[in-house]
């Protein structure tokens, strides 16, 4: 693929996202999917993350715990964010983080979460649920849910109170997570879904599939060789890895979807908060202009981009997730 065919997107670009794919363009990196391990990708996503993350203050407590889960006997390891500016009754998110349920970590998420924890004044608990191809599907969506309803029995031990309200959020791969988890928790009070992936796996029916079938950030080989890796392909159409394909929407809580407007995954919101809005269920979408995938989670590359899309998911977990 041509430079300039690398950066001809059909939507102009915002000069942020320019500037990160020329900066990557001259870096010549392999992709994910031409690395010789697994393991070479956890590392580069864990190097990305340090390098545009970039640093934030945080006045508070971070506090790293097991939770119980039935299928893994050690419990599943949550990092407790819980800012000094803490509001009554403050709300309790539980984030997930991207990176195609193959890569990323709890670290990859460090910033973002104290973002949203200092700008809400909640309690973040972000989850280090189990990763492909070591646990395929549905591993990582089973910790999730296990996770998030530990929480709603446990607010007052994570510094809330029985009034906290409890909800989701998650990038990319957290984002199809957290969507999955709404459904299937009860009791919840908010959703934040950013770029999630709800569509059928290899389903590439959607526009912004085929606009954005070379990229840029999310090629479609990189996207197969994340499907192939988290999932056996007889899972690809279920409704809990694909939740577009889910027959009941009424009972979920309010959602706001952050879409990335030059991305692959750009329809899968458009076509969930359809599926919302036929439902009654009360939903927000922010269209973030020229933006590519992965932007959300890193501020240090993307400081107008992100200012707005934060600022849009702190007001959204203040307006539904603080007790009345």
């Amino acid at each position: 693929m041509s430079e300039l065919s690398f950066f001809d997107t059909p939507q102009p670009l915002h000069p942020e996202s320019r500037a990160f794919l020329e900066a990557v363009s001259k870096l010549n990196l392999r992709p994910y999917n031409e690395l010789a391990t697994v393991g070479e990708a956890r590392d580069r996503s864990e190097a990305a993350s340090r390098l545009g993350a970039g640093e934030v203050n945080f006045e508070g407590v971070i506090d790293d715990i097991l939770v119980p889960q039935q299928q893994v006997s050690e419990g599943i390891p949550v990092s407790v964010y819980r800012p000094s500016n803490v509001v009554a009754h403050p709300p309790i998110v539980v984030y997930f983080h991207g990176g195609g349920n193959v890569v990323g970590s709890r670290n990859t998420v460090n910033t973002i979460c104290k973002i949203l924890s200092n700008g809400a004044g909640c309690i973040v608990v972000s989850v280090e649920y189990r990763l492909a191809p070591e646990h395929k599907f549905p591993a990582g969506i089973d910790d999730s849910c296990g996770v998030t309803k530990w929480v709603t029995e446990n607010r007052v031990k994570l510094g809330g109170t029985e009034k906290s309200k409890v909800g989701v959020a998650g990038d990319s791969a957290g984002g199809q997570n957290a969507a999955s988890v709404a459904h299937d928790v009860p009791g919840l009070s908010f959703q934040i879904l950013v770029y999630p992936h709800v569509s059928a796996r290899g389903d590439r029916s959607l526009k912004s599939f085929q606009e954005y079938d070379r990229g840029p950030v999310l090629p479609r080989d990189l996207i197969d060789w994340f499907e192939n890796l988290m999932s056996d392909k007889k899972d690809w159409k279920n409704p809990r890895f694909a939740n577009l394909l889910r027959d009941k929407f009424d009972h979920l809580p309010p959602a706001l979807l952050v879409v990335a407007e030059c991305d692959p995954l750009r329809d899968d919101s458009y076509e969930y908060a359809k599926k919302l809005t036929a439902a009654g269920v009360h939903n927000e979408l922010y269209l973030a202009p020229g933006a590519v995938h992965a932007f959300f989670t890193l501020p240090g590359i993307f400081p107008e981009l992100c200012k707005a899309a934060h600022g849009k998911s702190i007001d959204f977990i203040k307006r539904f997730g603080y007790a009345t």
